[in-house]
């Protein structure tokens, strides 16, 4: 696996800015391109480059079709998406007050 610097933008989710991505395949360590499946490591959210390498929440579709064309990769990223989403779930969370919120 390598970790490849990507054109900042943010997660269309959770708006967690994305600086980087680190290639799942162990087919190639090319740079994420238009078409590629990413998933948030902050929400655990899928995601997908489009053609300008912003992040956009994938149809069900083209989850779909990734998963028919490259399955291992797939697969991967679904184990993936189930670790960030135990760690996203298990952080400890504040409560705020109201009062505190508005501040």
């Amino acid at each position: 696996m390598t970790t490849h610097d990507v054109k900042p933008c943010f997660c269309p989710v959770c708006f967690s800015l994305v600086e980087a991505a680190t290639n799942a395949s162990n087919k190639t360590n090319a740079s994420p391109k238009p078409g590629d499946l990413s998933i948030c490591w902050e929400c655990g959210s899928p995601l997908m480059y489009d053609s300008l390498m912003m992040l956009y929440p994938p149809l069900e579709s083209e989850l779909n079709a990734y998963g028919a064309r490259d399955p291992e990769t797939f697969e991967f990223l679904v184990r993936l998406q189930q670790a960030v989403m135990e760690r996203v779930h298990s952080k400890p969370r504040r409560k705020h007050k109201v009062k505190e919120l508005i501040q």
